[in-house]
């Protein structure tokens, strides 16, 4: 399907508009915490990133070398949950509020 990203792809595209979008808010001291294991592995590795997404990999580690107070770090899905749950009642309260 034209348009669509495999998660991993997805997961690599979102932390690099995210460390975009804190640069450009001029944060100096965010940490990346990501439930994907294999995105924050990758970013994290000294070799060149060759799969699929692998040039969003290395603009993230880009990004990064620039940025030394924004580490990434993996945290289990489960340990995020109140932050899911959080967030999709603000979104319903939100569109409610419309």
């Amino acid at each position: 399907m034209p348009g669509a990203f495999l998660p991993k792809e997805g997961e690599a595209l979102g932390l690099l508009e995210a460390i975009t979008w804190i640069r450009e808010l001029e944060y100096n001291q965010v940490i990346f915490e990501l439930d994907a294991k294999t995105i924050v592995e990758a970013v994290k590795a000294n070799t060149e990133d060759v799969t699929e997404y692998g040039h969003t990999i290395e603009s993230c580690k880009l990004l990064l070398q620039l940025e030394p107070n924004f580490p990434t770090s993996f945290v289990r899905r489960h340990a995020r949950k109140i932050v899911h749950v959080i967030a999709r009642e603000s979104y319903f309260y939100a569109c409610s509020r419309i």
